[in-house]
Parts: structure tokens; C-alpha cells; sequence
């Protein structure tokens, strides 16, 4: 458990969460170039073998098929 006082501690716990969902994804098959500047929503889905470009933003539950290639700072929203 982790509190949140400021908005230097808010943006910590953010980019460990972030850092989280992104190596779900890579674990199950998903490549990412830059993965640091790439922001996912805990809702979306993304198919295995799929390749996310810098500064992509998935966001309100929108699916990624398998084997997609999303180029750099495109944003899917649902």
C-alpha cells in the first residue's frame, strides 16, 4: 500500500501502474517500441503479436486485434 500526498507522489504511482500494464501486455505477446511514453486504460485488450508505437494511447475499453500494427502517437479510444 502506497499513499498519495502531492502530485509528485501521484505521478510516481501512476508510472508504476503504467509500468505494470505494459509488462502484462509484453508478456503476452504485445511489442512495444518506447513503451514508457505508451499509456493503456486497465479496460483495453490488445491480440498477441501486435506492435504499439510511440505515444499511443489506448483508452475506454477498446480492443486491439492480434498481429496490429498501431504507429506512433495514434489514440484508440473505444
Amino acid at each position: 500500500m502506497r499513499g498519495v500526498n502531492d502530485f509528485k507522489e501521484l505521478w510516481t504511482v501512476e508510472q508504476i501502474k503504467r509500468s505494470e500494464i505494459i509488462t502484462q501486455w509484453m508478456a503476452k505477446g504485445v511489442r512495444f517500441y518506447s513503451a514508457q511514453t505508451v499509456h493503456i486504460d486497465i479496460d483495453a485488450s490488445i491480440g498477441t503479436g501486435s506492435y504499439i508505437g510511440s505515444g499511443v494511447h489506448i483508452i475506454n475499453g477498446s480492443h486491439i486485434g492480434s498481429n496490429c500494427q498501431i504507429e506512433a502517437f495514434t489514440i484508440i479510444s473505444n
